[in-house]
């Protein structure tokens, strides 16, 4: 087929298409859609490897062995041309604005009746990836572009009574993918809705509604546009229960004054229904009445300093790519509640237009991007940026804001942006609009930012790219209204709230989630809360990606990245990064994020004598006692001794006080055991999202924990030595120790007979880099970390009061390179049986800091129970613990088991002061001072060189690591290095800890 290259012409990007209006469905007089629905499993569907294999008939409908296919949908998930992952890389030739030669594409055909033609038809499509051409009956009826936003066609002239056609032509690669260059699968196909909309000739077109809290609340509702001339309109106004408040004629404009309104906010998206009513058709509106002001570098909605609690959500699904249906995203949605999320950055593009709706719905602030992302432009050869930091706002840069300053494309930019905010502009939920991601900056998105203050100088316009600057350029930042970051480290974001800030900051992404993570979320919120400046941030991201790809003979799902799909270029697993699995189970960051963003946060307060806890309430608009009762649970040895609720209402960011002497808990008991204190935020209300009895979040006071001490006496035990002095044994009661002299280990521990090693005791720094280790673990296989060797310098045994003590001097350093730590381990084996070691050692601060510190195992593949006294439920680490708190927990080694889809460290439990792990007849059981854990049916290497989670294969063994430490988890899989405090970084490292073997008859006491 020969096309007119629109495709590659910037000049033209739309041919046919309606003036973009505000997204709205229209109704008959009677109440009924005028939409005429043209999605169906029923489109013949006919995909060719370039433009120039399509027939010339298609434009009639005549598709020769065709396929039928479901539309919306994204046709690479059907099984036609590839998957391809791709972040900053665009993939295809940088040369805009041409297209491959080879352009793949898919051809469409649908047929239909229509009844009449009393009435205008107008043809919408809300979805397609990347630009098409559109026949009605044989004629040209348009061309269109911009994945992400909704082209509108008058196509009543081409229809006819009775059977009608479209064809359409969908190419994958336009002028417009240089724009479209955001992180996800690169798909293609009519992904979203298509519709017709059956209209009187007489309409309201467009509308605009702005409203205002003082000095009394009003609605000030503008008519933009008209089809033809309506003479007699009138508005319907209608309170959030739909009570009619108002009604009057209008023509052009009218200010609806409320009375007593209830404002629309994230925590109480109060929604009114503005009705406008010709004689031949009703458009309905959904209102929030709600105003948004930047004073002193402070965002305020409704006159309240806000905080986004926010993530970055795509469009993705593992199942159907990103065609999105409501139900998928009211899943999002609802999950977000569940875990105290308040607003979402639609990154890096419009969300279907019936999303918003859901927004203002459900209650979620938005920055709205509009569908611009031109990465690569910052990775072109001899390009790039050349002094990124976090110090300096604004950041030089060779490239990255090419196709921003190249006057070419100041019309692609500023269509882009009109179709975002015009679209839009009527949702409440809106709080920010965004030039798009990761673009650069330049005199195009300087005129794009000017016209959206054009059509309100109140909206927010929001930009993070507005930091880089062109050579020989000066940006101008009058019209982006919030400085934004991308993973700026925590003390860069006080240094900035600290030093007269000039506009909000905002992080539009944050805390990347990639794998076992994020593991500073904690350390973020508590500057959210600090600086009234800092508006709080978008945790990147929302959802792994990822594409389902069968079931394993064991049932497992299998979930396909990056560079599985044998293309080029590709980024890897850089995809699965979200804080939910591609098939919504959340990660246990998820869980963290729900506990740190809690809507009341209790600390205790140190300035005074008698215990005393503050209760600080988090939330922007809702009094405490509104939504949640605060319940106490008293524990006492891990059981529930005693339970109230505390009389409370705490105001939006105030804080109450609470002796807890006036809770009347039981004193503390003369016995050694644990006793701590539970609070927990219960939803007192059923609403749309969240039942009553739901747990918003806890905190824990802890009033005495209770050390394990094993050792007793016993009867003296017996040493051993082997001829050639490599072996030594120490007898003690039924237990037997075998030592390696040489080595300076434990090969062998038995009890009656029973041999608990598969494998000789390990000395254990190395750990399955997480993702967000993946920075740093080049340096650790440089210092040689994960091939550790061991030298014995000096063995020395003797036979003390109560224990026999074997003492260890040795180096610990790998193969072709010098030791790192200096270390001496004592091993002391009590006459009652029990096992005490203690290394103490020496790292060369030369080194990388540790991945963790203790030893290693490798049990019998039955040992499965456990049992542990320390941070659970959920995987807890150094800087990830907040979504568990110390309790008594049963588990078992399979359950422990984190099932990343990629593999990579995960289970452990820190603050553990009690371990134990048996088989049906034996068990070990551990004691130290807050020790950390994991016991795994899978071995740190067997983690590391497993690709997916699917190709696991387990050891024949079961591993259980003990440590003193272990460094944090952090976000540097896209963000700063390890916050300080968290990192294993410390020269003295100690460990001391307690082993007990037993038969499981015997007293774990």
């Amino acid at each position: 087929m020969k096309l007119d290259k629109y495709y590659e012409n910037p000049d033209i990007l739309h041919i046919g298409t309606e003036k973009v209006r505000a997204y709205y469905i229209p109704l008959t007089p009677e109440g009924e859609s005028r939409l005429i629905d043209l999605n169906g499993s029923d489109w013949r569907f006919k995909w060719f490897h370039n433009i120039f294999d399509v027939p010339t008939e298609l434009k009639d409908g005549i598709l020769e062995d065709a396929d039928t296919i479901s539309v919306p949908s994204c046709v690479n998930i059907l099984g036609y041309d590839r998957h391809q992952y791709s972040n900053l890389e665009i993939p295809i030739p940088f040369d805009p604005p041409y297209a491959p030669i080879e352009n793949p594409c898919g051809a469409y055909v649908k047929t239909f009746e229509i009844d009449d033609l009393n009435e205008l038809y107008y043809l919408n499509l809300d979805g397609v990836d990347s630009c098409f051409y559109l026949w009605v009956n044989g004629k040209f009826a348009g061309y269109s572009q911009v994945a992400h936003a909704t082209s509108e066609f008058n196509v009543t002239k081409f229809l006819k009574v009775g059977q009608n056609t479209i064809s359409i032509l969908v190419l994958k690669w336009c002028d417009g993918t240089y724009f479209e260059d955001q992180d996800k699968f690169r798909m293609t196909g009519i992904f979203r809705d298509i519709y017709l909309l059956k209209r009187p000739a007489n309409h309201v077109r467009d509308f605009y509604i702005k409203t205002a809290i003082a000095p009394v609340a009003a609605i000030d509702l503008t008519i933009q546009d008209y089809a033809g001339v309506v003479e007699e309109l009138k508005f319907e106004l209608y309170s959030p229960d739909g009570t009619l408040l108002k009604t009057d004629a209008i023509s052009d404009a009218a200010t609806i004054k409320v009375e007593d309104a209830l404002l629309w906010t994230a925590e109480t998206p109060y929604l009114y229904t503005l009705r406008l009513i010709s004689a031949e058709e009703i458009i309905e509106q959904k209102v929030g009445i709600r105003v948004i002001e930047i004073k002193d570098a402070v965002l305020y909605l409704n006159g309240q300093n806000i905080k986004f609690k926010g993530v970055n959500r795509h469009d993705s699904d593992p199942y159907t790519g990103f065609c999105i249906t409501k139900e998928q995203l009211l899943v999002d949605l609802k999950l977000m509640k569940e875990h105290n999320i308040n607003a979402i950055r639609t990154s890096h593009y419009p969300n279907s237009p019936w999303a918003y709706a859901l927004y203002d719905e459900y209650g979620f602030y938005l920055i709205a991007e509009a569908d611009i992302e031109t990465h690569n432009t910052v990775h072109l050869y001899n390009g790039g940026r050349t002094n990124y930091n976090y110090d300096d706002q604004i950041i030089k840069s060779k490239t990255f804001g090419l196709l921003c300053t190249d006057p070419s494309y100041e019309k692609t930019i500023l269509d882009r942006i009109e179709r975002c905010v015009v679209r839009e502009k009527n949702h409440p939920c809106v709080i920010m609009w965004s030039l798009g991601n990761e673009s650069g900056y330049g005199p195009n998105m300087e005129k794009a930012a000017a016209y959206i203050h054009e059509l309100d100088s109140d909206f927010v316009i929001h930009y993070e790219s507005s930091i880089y600057e062109m050579p020989d350029y000066t940006n101008d930042l009058s019209n982006i209204d919030v400085y934004s970051r991308m993973y700026m480290p925590v003390d860069k974001v006080e240094n900035y709230c600290k030093n007269n800030p000039q506009k909000p900051l905002v992080l539009c992404e944050y805390s990347c989630a990639m794998g076992n993570g994020p593991g500073d979320l904690e350390d973020y919120f508590e500057k959210i809360y600090e600086y009234p400046s800092f508006a709080g941030g978008f945790v990147w991201e929302w959802s792994d990606h990822a594409i389902y790809e069968g079931k394993t003979e064991q049932g497992k799902e299998k979930f396909l990245f990056g560079g599985d799909f044998g293309e080029f270029p590709h980024s890897g697993s850089f995809c699965i990064d979200g804080l939910v699995y591609p098939n919504r189970k959340p990660h246990t960051g998820l869980f963290e994020y729900k506990n740190v963003a809690r809507p009341i946060r209790m600390t205790q307060d140190a300035d005074v004598e008698e215990t005393t806890f503050i209760f600080t309430n988090t939330m922007d608009f809702l009094n405490s006692k509104d939504i949640l009762e605060i319940k106490w649970e008293l524990f006492l040895d891990h059981e529930k001794v005693q339970e109230g609720i505390i009389d409370q209402n705490i105001l939006p960011h105030e804080s109450i006080s609470v002796v807890a002497a006036d809770l009347n808990w039981k004193e503390k008991p003369l016995i050694a055991a644990d006793m701590y204190v539970i609070f927990k935020y219960i939803k007192t209300e059923t609403t749309n999202t969240l039942p009553a009895g739901f747990e918003f979040g806890f905190d824990q006071y802890i009033i005495q924990t209770v050390y394990r001490n094993f050792a007793g006496d016993g009867t003296q035990n017996i040493i051993e030595e082997s001829e050639d002095e490599k072996i030594l044994v120490v007898k003690s009661d039924a237990n037997e120790y075998v030592f390696d002299k040489l080595r300076g280990t434990i090969t062998n521990v038995t009890v009656d007979g029973k041999s608990f090693f598969e494998k000789p005791l390990e000395i254990n720094i190395w750990r399955a880099p997480a993702d967000n280790d993946k920075r740093f673990a080049q340096h650790w296989k440089t210092a040689g970390y994960d091939r550790v060797t061991t030298r014995v310098y000096e063995c020395a045994v003797e036979q003390k009061q109560g224990y026999t003590e074997v003492v260890f001097k040795m180096g610990v350093g790998a193969l072709a390179i010098q030791n790192f730590i200096a270390l001496e381990v004592r091993y002391l084996v009590h006459n009652n049986g029990v096992l005490t070691i203690i290394m103490d050692g020496e790292r060369d601060d030369g080194f990388p800091v540790l991945p963790r510190f203790g030893v290693r195992m490798f049990l019998a593949k039955n040992f499965e129970q456990v049992e542990y006294l320390g941070i659970g439920p959920h995987e807890s680490y150094i800087d990830k613990c907040r979504s568990s708190y110390y309790g008594k927990f049963d588990t078992t080694v399979t359950e422990l088991h984190e099932d990343y889809i990629v593999p990579q460290e995960n289970g452990s439990h820190c603050g553990c002061s009690y371990i134990s792990i048996s088989d049906q007849t034996y068990s070990i059981l551990i004691a130290g001072s807050s020790l950390v854990f994991n016991a795994s049916h899978y071995s740190a290497e067997i983690l590391e060189r497993t690709c997916h989670n699917f190709e696991l294969e387990e050891s024949p063994y079961t591993v259980l690591c003990i440590d003193s430490d272990m460094n944090g988890l952090g976000s540097s899989s896209c963000g700063p290095l390890l916050i300080e405090k968290y990192r294993l970084s410390n020269t003295r490292l100690y460990f001391n800890t307690q082993f007990k073997f037993i038969r499981n008859e015997e007293s774990s006491s």
